[in-house]
């Protein structure tokens, strides 16, 4: 059986370690996780739009119907805290790496697939590709 752990956290639009979002309940940022197999050789980016309600709130209008995929919604920016439950569902078992990636890959947006994007007149995905954020 394999296992997959997180090799590496990188953001392209927040530095994790020193990020002081004001206010500290209003912000969204997206993640990318390097996700490995223990043991092997080799990675896959993941990536998960990181928001608060509020941030949720303040971007998308009362009409707009939103759903969550790859999308994880937090309180306040506590990056230990967010590790460790991104940890903990990034570690997945499975006899392939394929078996693994159909586990994670509602968490996390995997590098080899922009297939669940989209934007239409009635409803949007929160999170990232999107380029307006109202309808």
């Amino acid at each position: 059986m394999k296992k997959s752990y997180i090799i590496d956290y990188h953001s392209p639009d927040i530095d994790l370690q020193s990020f002081n979002p004001q206010p500290h309940d209003d912000f969204a940022f997206v993640l990318q996780l390097f996700v490995g197999i223990e043991g092997e050789k080799g990675e896959e980016c993941f990536d998960i739009f990181v928001c608060t309600p509020k941030w949720i709130e303040h971007n998308y209008t009362k009409q707009t119907i939103i759903t969550g995929l790859h999308t994880i919604i937090v309180q306040e920016y506590n990056f230990p805290k967010i590790k460790e439950a991104i940890d903990e569902i990034f570690c997945a078992e499975g006899a392939t790496w394929q078996e693994i990636t159909n586990r994670i890959s509602y968490y996390g947006r995997s590098e080899m697939d922009y297939s669940h994007w989209s934007y239409n007149k009635k409803s949007v995905r929160c999170g990232m590709g999107m380029t307006e954020t109202s309808i």
